[in-house]
């Protein structure tokens, strides 16, 4: 069902907010940073210097990951093998241009400012669980 802007801002202070897309408000902060909201997760904030922090929420669905991708143009999120990366090289999609993501990760110019070594640890395991279990 989709959701009224009313219920999607709930709680958030802003100067000016619109529909972008379905469930999807664009809205911008009193300090200038502009930011995407997917239900009520925050998944872009792009900051008046052109930083983006992504955030998934903990929802990494094909439609988040798809309005991260359309809202913003300095990367691409990509899905291999069940795990989320960053490629930084828009198109390459090559293993040694990926970045495992992680919520929280901040982007400049196209560049990660920080990695997450372990970013992925916790998800392969649950995924050799899954894997494990959908065996039988």
């Amino acid at each position: 069902m989709r959701e009224t802007k009313k219920q999607i801002m709930e709680g958030v202070s802003c100067v000016h907010s619109k529909f972008v897309a379905k469930n999807t408000v664009r809205y911008v902060r009193e300090d200038g940073t502009v930011v995407i909201r997917l239900h009520q997760t925050d998944i872009l904030e792009i900051s008046p210097a052109g930083e983006i922090v992504f955030n998934s929420g903990g929802w990494k669905t094909s439609t988040t990951k798809s309005r991260m991708n359309e809202f913003q143009h300095e990367i691409t999120i990509i899905q291999r093998s069940g795990l989320w990366y960053i490629d930084a090289y828009v198109g390459s999609c090559s293993k040694e241009n990926l970045v495992p993501f992680f919520d929280g990760v901040r982007v400049h110019e196209g560049n990660v400012v920080e990695r997450k070594k372990s970013a992925h640890i916790h998800e392969k395991a649950l995924l050799k669980q899954i894997n494990e279990k959908t065996k039988n």
